[in-house]
């Protein structure tokens, strides 16, 4: 498990698969990530979003959006 610090908040990494995947923060929100590291899960506060990709990889199932995958800026 990895820890980081950044803006007030600690950031857990703990997905052995994608070591800079963020999957924790202090203020109780959680990301999950699928085996390509397409994140497909997060709970924030009360409210989850399941994230679903094409072949393509896309999320939405094919509308482009801008994912940028700087996981610690989550």
């Amino acid at each position: 498990m990895i820890i980081s610090f950044a803006g007030g908040l600690i950031f857990t990494h703990d997905d052995l698969a994608h070591a800079l995947a963020v999957t924790a923060r202090s203020n109780g929100n959680t990301y999950v990530y699928d085996y390509n590291g397409n994140h497909t899960r997060r709970e924030i506060g009360y409210d989850t979003y399941d994230l679903k990709y094409d072949a393509e990889e896309l999320a939405g199932g094919g509308q482009e959006e801008q994912h940028g995958y700087c996981h610690i800026c989550l």
